[in-house]
């Protein structure tokens, strides 16, 4: 197996947090990979996101085949 890094980032609790995504995350690359639940993924809290990171210049990849 390669080796590899892994950094845990913040955690933030609090009404529209999520909203600071793409600053936050911007911290850390410009590439964001997004593991979402299938009733996440069909909310509109999954474009609010993705909509976040792409202000932010971050380029997100979108999963949500989870069973």
């Amino acid at each position: 197996m390669n080796e590899f890094q892994c950094r845990v980032p913040k955690i933030l609790f609090g009404s529209g947090r999520f909203q600071s995504l793409g600053s936050i995350a911007s911290e850390w690359g410009d590439r964001a990979f997004l593991a979402l639940d299938p009733y996440i993924d069909a909310s509109e809290l999954a474009g609010s996101l993705l909509e976040g990171l792409g202000k932010s210049s971050i380029t997100a990849v979108r999963f949500s085949k989870i069973d």
